[in-house]
């Protein structure tokens, strides 16, 4: 609760001064970007923009995939404890596109795979 509170204050702050900016013909978006391993991310930004009736095309919403999230929030692991695993299966994808889509799906432009490379997929 209090780191998404801690979120939603700085969400409110991007988003007002995209828009100030925004009216002074800057033409700011506020852009919010996501992954699936960074932690609560997607619930975050997602539950901040449907309590605050942000219409998705006045945001712009990116997240990744390929990466699983697995250290519950401890910041210091056990020697050799990794926070995060990566998993570029096509059963991995399948999975973790249905959760962004729960977490922030209407809101999403741009879904990409996280830090492919040739051994990785």
């Amino acid at each position: 609760e209090t780191m998404q509170k801690r979120a939603d204050d700085v969400m409110d702050a991007l988003v007002a001064e995209c828009s100030k900016r925004k009216d002074s013909n800057e033409g700011l978006i506020p852009w919010f970007d996501c992954a699936r391993s960074y932690g609560l991310s997607e619930k975050f930004v997602g539950d901040y923009l449907r309590k605050s009736s942000i219409k998705a095309d006045e945001v712009y919403v990116s997240s990744k995939w390929g990466y699983t999230y697995v250290a519950e929030w401890k910041v210091e692991l056990g020697e050799g404890d990794p926070h995060e695993v990566k998993d570029h299966s096509v059963d991995n994808f399948l999975k973790q596109i249905k959760e962004t889509e729960k977490e922030i799906g209407d809101y999403v432009n741009l879904y990409q795979v996280h830090s492919a490379t040739f051994d990785s997929g």
